[in-house]
Formats: structure tokens, C-alpha cells, sequence
């Protein structure tokens, strides 16, 4: 199981409300032209993972991004996507740590991410090794 952590104090960085930062985010330009496309899009039913908040369009990066790579993944066997996760877990991981200040309730976040890391690590190994009696030599 990927464990994902998202502090509520993350949570202003995560939110994009408006065209003007899906924009940003999607085409990495803030033109007119841009948030037109956004708007489109929106309207077409194709911008990941939108709402409305009030008038405006609003997304959360963590859900686009999770979204993308669910769809990017369907077709790939479950070793890649398993070292996928492994990946992001590890920097996640990473993150954690440098930003840790020795914080109990950090302490514990971080055992949190150990922990699943370390479950992931044991799944992937599971997928490397050969099934019993597929070593290739025969009796």
C-alpha cells in the first residue's frame, strides 16, 4: 500500500484556484490564450481532477499529478509500476527528512514513511524473485 502524507498547512501550496495557476501548472505560461485553453478545457470535461470553488475553477497538483499517473501506468506490468511507487515513496522519504527538526510529531511521520517504504521495498523484491520451481533447473 503507497501511504501518501499531506500536512493541512501544505495544503495553500497544493490548491490552484483560478485559470491563471492552471495555466501555469499545464502549459507553464499565464497568457490569455492559456487560461482560454484552461477554460475550454474545463467546459470539454477534460481538466483532471477540477471543481468549482465559487465561481472559480479549482484543482488540488497532488490530485492532477495523481491522476496523470494513474493513467499513465494502465498499461505498464506491475514490476515498473511497483518501482514507480518505490520511487516516489523514497522521495518522498527524502523530503521528509530534510525537513525534519527533530519534531516528536515529525519523528512519527517519518517512522510512518519508513514503515511503508520498507513494506514497498518487500513487495518489489517479491515481483524481482522467480516463483518457486521457475529456477530453471529441473530434477
Amino acid at each position: 500500500m503507497l501511504i501518501r502524507f499531506k500536512d493541512v498547512d501544505t495544503l495553500e501550496g497544493d490548491l490552484m484556484v483560478g485559470a491563471s495557476p492552471h495555466a501555469l501548472f499545464y502549459r507553464g505560461i499565464d497568457t490569455t490564450s492559456a487560461r482560454r485553453f484552461i477554460y475550454y478545457l474545463y467546459e470539454q470535461g477534460r481538466l483532471l481532477a477540477a471543481f468549482k470553488h465559487g465561481s472559480l475553477i479549482a484543482s488540488r497538483k497532488s490530485t492532477v499529478l495523481a491522476a496523470m499517473w494513474a493513467e499513465e501506468t494502465k498499461r505498464l506490468d506491475a514490476h515498473t509500476v511497483q518501482l514507480m511507487e518505490l520511487h516516489l515513496q523514497l522521495r518522498e522519504l527524502a523530503a521528509a527528512l530534510g525537513a525534519c527538526d527533530g519534531d516528536r510529531a515529525e519523528l512519527s511521520k517519518l517512522n510512518a514513511l519508513l514503515e511503508a517504504t520498507e513494506a514497498a521495498i518487500g513487495e518489489a523484491l517479491k515481483l524481482l524473485s522467480p516463483p518457486p520451481g521457475a529456477g530453471g533447473a529441473s530434477p
